[in-house]
């Protein structure tokens, strides 16, 4: 399997992601530019599907279901409620800082959601969770170059 795939594919991967397909590109000797393309391609392919698919999804379950309907009412309601002010003085750079965040459960599937839950277009929240997830990237990697740099001096 060619190494380039191995990171796109390891990108994938539900909760380490790019956490996990940096490191793994680093560790086969690829080119930064190369890490930094298919990891970021790989974690945004499950994204941006899971985005594109929670509008017509949800609204196909609210119709079915007077149930579902009610629960997600409520859902966006009491969020929309809770978190108006935070959205408001933060708007979409919340989202975007939360994405960009390489901590474990602040990725871009999560601040998708975030950003549907809370109102804001697919195009918007597809452009934020691009952004966030790029940055995101590009501090994992520094960290790593950091990481083997420090050990490669010590050891």
């Amino acid at each position: 399997m060619p190494k380039t795939l191995q990171v796109f594919l390891a990108a994938m991967t539900p909760y380490l992601n790019l956490k996990l397909a940096i490191p793994l590109g680093m560790s086969l000797h690829l080119p930064l530019y190369k890490i930094l393309f298919f990891a970021v391609a790989g974690d945004l392919v499950p994204a941006l599907f899971i985005l594109y698919l929670l509008g017509p999804v949800s609204a196909f379950l609210r119709r079915v279901s007077k149930p579902i309907d009610t629960f997600m009412e409520k859902l966006f309601t009491k969020t929309r409620e809770k978190h108006f002010e935070k959205f408001q003085k933060y708007g979409a750079w919340g989202i975007f800082l939360f994405i960009a965040t390489p901590l474990p459960g602040s990725g871009n599937i999560t601040g998708g959601i975030m950003a549907f839950i809370l109102g804001i277009k697919f195009w918007k929240t597809a452009l934020i969770v691009t952004a966030g997830t790029f940055v995101s990237a590009l501090l994992i990697t520094a960290g790593f170059e950091s990481l083997v740099g420090i050990w490669r001096y010590f050891f």
